[in-house]
């Protein structure tokens, strides 16, 4: 039995089969990508209706997880960068008079 033609060997339902036999994936596994792609837009124009609009939003895992660790890591670098040029990490007023603390904030210098 092949798949190859149009013909498919059972109707296409609405319900998910379970049933599959070696031979029938097997023969859809040959198939040509083409027909694989009409195949499946068959079903989904079976079973969602075509003139519905869906408006999905799907963010990319990279979007979300720089969204919430973003905000993180610009601040951490943020404090590095000033304590690196002799400024205060909170404010950024400059620390080479003061000796323990901010004069502008009154934040304690860290040891170096």
């Amino acid at each position: 039995m092949s798949l190859s033609h149009h013909t498919s060997p059972r109707p296409i339902s609405s319900l998910p089969r379970h049933d599959w036999t070696h031979e029938e994936v097997r023969d859809l596994f040959a198939l040509p990508f083409p027909e694989l792609i009409f195949r499946s837009a068959q079903v989904h124009r079976e079973n969602f209706d075509p003139t519905e609009v869906r408006l999905i939003f799907a963010a990319p895992a990279f979007v979300l997880f720089a969204l919430i660790i973003g905000p993180f890591v610009i601040r951490f670098r943020r404090r590095y960068l000033r304590r690196k040029k002799g400024l205060c990490s909170a404010c950024g007023c400059d620390l080479r008079v003061s000796k323990d603390k901010c004069p502008e904030c009154g934040a304690g210098i860290p040891a170096r």
